[in-house]
């Protein structure tokens, strides 16, 4: 693939953190598409028109977006040393959030190698799956368990 061929960068989201994303895109807007707030049920045809998904984030509570992608087999790109690096592990691309650089070489080393893509598109559903409403709920029962068991012992 070609890697400066056809490939867009869509943004998805909001504006956010007081940034004025059209001058950061002045002379890339036949390339860059901005989406603005897309709501839920458009999101399966988005992640299933991607090449690849990233997300550099910073500081994440959880990193619902990762595991949707991963859900719908698009490879993703997204953080070291935050909880998406946990969600990710073997499953996607970890780069330096700080470093445009190194997200650059992500998104690159996906749409390059393709033996790479198939490998995220083929690992990326079984990590989801690994994170259900009923696991999460399996998981916070256990720890009240454990908790109230770790109070009755010590009262």
């Amino acid at each position: 693939r070609e890697l400066n061929s056809d490939i867009q960068l869509v943004l998805a989201g909001p504006q956010g953190w007081n940034e004025d994303l059209d001058a950061r895109l002045r002379g890339l807007h036949d390339r860059v598409k901005t989406l603005g707030f897309v709501p839920k049920e458009a999101l399966a045809p988005l992640y299933a028109g991607a090449w690849v998904f990233c997300w550099p984030t910073l500081l994440e509570g959880f990193g619902f977006p990762v595991l949707e992608a991963m859900a719908q087999g698009v490879p993703v790109v997204t953080s070291l040393g935050t909880s998406t690096e946990e969600l990710a592990r073997d499953a996607g691309v970890l780069v330096d959030p700080h470093d445009p650089g190194s997200i650059a070489a992500g998104i690159r080393s996906v749409l390059e190698d393709e033996g790479l893509a198939r490998k995220l598109r083929e690992l990326g559903p079984a990590r989801a799956a690994e994170y259900s409403w009923d696991r999460t709920a399996e998981l916070t029962i256990e720890a009240y368990r454990r908790a109230l068991t770790s109070e009755a012992r010590q009262g």
